[in-house]
C-alpha cells in the first residue's frame, strides 16, 4: 500500500492505487493503452470539466445533458455554455435565416361561440403575393378586440409551421377533426406570418427579424390565448395545451416599416437577451385557469 507522502511507489502502481491527485491515474490495462486525462479539481460553470491534452482548447463536459451545447473555447475569456438557453445567450451575434411560409390577413366578422354572438378575426386566409406592413399591422388585417390583439407592440402575430402537425394530432383525439383530415390551413392559429425555422424557444424579447426590403419587425411578447382559440380549434381544451405545451407564437412590432410575402427569406438579429420568450410566457400564465 501507499506510504501516504510523495510520488506513489511501485506497489501502489502494482495494485492501481495512487493518491488522489498524482499522475497518472491508473496504470495501462492489459488491451488498451490508458489516456492521459487531468480532472480539474474545481467545477466549471456547473458541471466538473475533463481536458485532454491532445484536444487542444476543447473542454468535454463529464456529464453532458445536450450534446448540442458543447462549446470549444477559442479564448479563454470565452464563457462556456452547458445549456441551450445559456448557448443562446452568450452566442455570437451572427444573424441567421429563417423563411416565410405563408402570410395571412383578415377582416373581423361576427361568428356564433357558445350560444353568443362575438367579433373575430382569428380565421386568417393566406395571401398571394407582396403585403405591406405599418406600425398597427399588416394591410387588408383587422382585429376585434384591440385590448388583447393589435396596436403599436402587437402589430404583426407570427406562429411556427413546425407546431401545425401537434394541434393536427389533438384535435384528433378531442374528436374536433378525423386522423385523415387535411392538414389545418395556414393562419388557423390566427397568425399573420407562418414561419419556418424558428419556434419560441429560439426568441427573446428584443429579437429583430430583417427582411430584404429593409423592414424589421421585433419580438415584444408572446400570445395568451382565450376563449376564440378554443372555438377555431374546435374543443374546450385548446387554450390549455397552448400554455401547457408553450406552443404560443409571438407578436412583433413594426421597427420598420415594410413588404412581405410567402416564400421569402429574413434573418433574426439577438437583442438584449435579457427575457426570454417562454420565460415570459410562463410567468403570465402561472396560476390562470385556461
Amino acid at each position: 500500500m501507499h506510504d501516504g507522502g510523495g510520488w506513489p511507489n511501485a506497489s501502489d502502481e502494482q495494485h492501481g492505487q495512487t493518491r488522489r491527485g498524482f499522475w497518472p491515474q491508473r496504470p495501462p490495462t492489459r488491451n488498451k493503452q490508458a489516456s492521459p486525462v487531468r480532472r480539474d479539481k474545481r467545477p466549471r460553470f456547473g458541471r466538473w470539466q475533463v481536458r485532454s491534452p491532445d484536444a487542444g482548447d476543447t473542454l468535454l463536459p463529464r456529464r453532458s445533458g445536450n450534446p448540442k451545447a458543447l462549446k470549444v473555447l477559442e479564448d479563454s475569456g470565452r464563457r462556456f455554455a452547458n445549456t441551450p438557453r445559456r448557448q443562446a445567450r452568450t452566442a455570437p451575434r451572427t444573424m441567421r435565416r429563417m423563411k416565410v411560409v405563408s402570410v395571412n390577413t383578415a377582416r373581423a366578422q361576427k361568428v356564433q361561440i357558445n350560444d353568443r354572438e362575438v367579433l373575430t378575426a382569428i380565421g386568417k386566409r393566406p395571401r398571394n403575393g407582396p403585403v405591406a406592413y405599418q406600425p398597427m399591422g399588416m394591410e387588408g388585417d383587422e382585429q376585434a378586440d384591440l385590448s388583447v390583439h393589435g396596436g403599436l407592440t402587437k402589430a404583426v402575430y407570427a406562429y411556427p409551421l413546425e407546431h401545425y402537425a401537434f394541434w393536427h394530432t389533438v384535435r384528433a383525439q378531442a374528436r374536433a377533426a378525423d386522423w385523415q383530415d387535411e392538414p389545418l390551413p395556414h393562419g388557423a392559429m390566427g397568425e399573420n406570418l407562418t414561419l419556418d425555422g424558428l419556434n419560441e424557444r429560439h426568441l427573446w424579447i428584443g429579437d429583430q427579424l430583417h427582411f430584404a426590403d429593409g423592414g424589421v419587425l421585433v419580438v415584444s411578447e408572446p400570445r395568451f390565448p382565450c376563449f376564440k382559440f378554443n372555438a377555431a380549434m374546435g374543443f374546450s381544451q385548446a387554450a390549455k395545451l397552448m400554455v401547457q405545451s408553450g406552443y404560443c407564437g409571438a407578436y412583433l412590432a413594426v421597427l420598420i416599416p415594410g413588404v412581405v410575402q410567402a416564400g421569402q427569406d429574413f434573418t433574426i438579429e439577438p437583442g438584449p437577451r435579457e427575457l426570454a420568450l417562454l420565460d415570459l410566457f410562463r410567468s403570465r400564465t402561472a396560476g390562470k385557469k385556461f
